[in-house]
């Protein structure tokens, strides 16, 4: 669904462009947001199915919200994400109903 004719680097690794912005109003504007949180999504979730995506990731944030006691802020959310991701070895569950 690319406005672009041939692959770029965002389109072919299936990351979203993240805008910069000089004003704090749009630092922390959902399309920011949206976008910082898709690309820091492992792979192996975007490949499933959208049932099966549903059920892991959300699985997967539990398992990184577990630990924390409180709030946790939306750029430690998402490194804790990469750290997660990057540091265990995945278990996707593939049930036969989704």
């Amino acid at each position: 669904n690319s406005k672009h004719r041939h692959e770029t680097r965002f389109s072919s690794s299936g990351n979203y462009y993240v805008q910069t912005s000089r004003l704090n109003l749009n630092q922390d504007s959902f399309s920011r947001f949206g976008a910082k949180l898709w690309n820091a999504i492992p792979n192996e979730f975007r490949q499933l199915s959208k049932g099966a995506f549903k059920k892991n990731f959300h699985e997967f944030l539990l398992s990184i919200m577990e630990a924390e006691d409180d709030y946790v802020e939306v750029p430690i959310l998402l490194q804790k994400m990469a750290n997660s991701a990057s540091s265990t070895q995945l278990v996707l569950i593939y049930p036969d109903s989704l």
